[in-house]
């Protein structure tokens, strides 16, 4: 999976505090959508330097204050790798909650998958034959199949799931297997 997350810093100037002093705010894009986080740094907006997304001059507040802003892109960075090493599905959403430090794990497909056959495993006889419970996990592994092919990813979470995520599936399971009875 290829990422292609852009991170850069910005004014806000329309939180002016009373001092004159402006918020500066982090910016992560990725996949046409845009996450805003302050960096809790403030400063006067005519030391910004537009052009480079740092505050301008060399002095040693200055240089604390550039130093923070080029850890915290780091930071942003290393987060998306892991995410990306660990074929885990991401969004700026989850870059935010990793680093508000709420990284409770979301609902992906193929958890819900997991939980799903486990519970027809133990209602096996009861509610589901066997061979129910094998056409499930036949499934299971197809979505896998699919997801490597098209995505390159390990699993998705559910709110990415929509029709074309559907029809494309469909398509895969007739073009692949010839499963003409999805």
């Amino acid at each position: 999976m290829e990422s292609n997350v852009k991170v850069s810093f910005w004014l806000n100037r329309s939180k002016k505090d009373s001092k004159g002093l402006v918020p500066v705010y982090l910016r992560v894009a990725y996949n046409s959508l845009r996450l805003h986080k302050s960096t809790g740094v403030h400063i006067k907006a005519e030391d910004w330097d537009v052009r480079n997304k740092r505050v301008k001059g060399s002095t040693p507040e200055v240089f604390t204050i550039n130093s923070q802003l080029d850890a915290l892109k780091v930071k942003v960075m290393q987060i998306v790798n892991q995410l990306v090493l660990n074929g885990k599905p991401f969004n700026v959403q989850t870059i935010k909650k990793i680093l508000d430090g709420n990284d409770a794990s979301q609902v992906t497909l193929m958890r819900v998958c997991d939980e799903h056959i486990a519970e027809m495993q133990k209602l096996k006889g009861k509610d589901y034959e066997q061979a129910t419970i094998i056409k499930y996990k036949n499934t299971v592994l197809r979505l896998t199949q699919f997801l490597k092919y098209k995505y390159k990813r390990k699993d998705v979470f559910l709110y990415e799931l929509n029709f074309h995520f559907i029809s494309e599936f469909e398509a895969f399971l007739k073009y692949k297997f010839n499963n003409s009875t999805t």
